[in-house]
């Protein structure tokens, strides 16, 4: 799945990994064209909450669509690839 789902109880998070790469200032050369590290390696994680309580609004919908955005994934089959038990249980769904 694209999101990493963090598993808090009531206070649970979604990650992305691999956020999208800065837009560089007119001009300038992307860091692979200067021969440094991908953006990937640059930046660290985003975290988004599953909760409301405490975080700003938007936070907490950015959350919710990527959360839907992996159930989707799942849906669609491209995530249980290798795990065939898992189709007749996301049938329902």
């Amino acid at each position: 799945m694209r999101y990493q789902l963090i598993c808090c109880a009531s206070r649970s998070l979604i990650a992305d990994a691999t956020p999208p790469a800065p837009v560089p200032p007119p001009g300038h050369a992307p860091s692979s064209a200067r021969g440094g590290a991908g953006a990937g390696a640059a930046g660290g994680a985003v975290i988004m909450p599953l909760f409301r309580r405490g975080v700003d609004r938007e936070r907490f919908e950015c959350g919710v669509a990527w959360l839907r955005k992996n159930v989707q994934q799942v849906r669609q089959g491209s995530a249980v690839v290798g795990y065939p038990y898992l189709g007749p249980h996301l049938a329902p769904i």
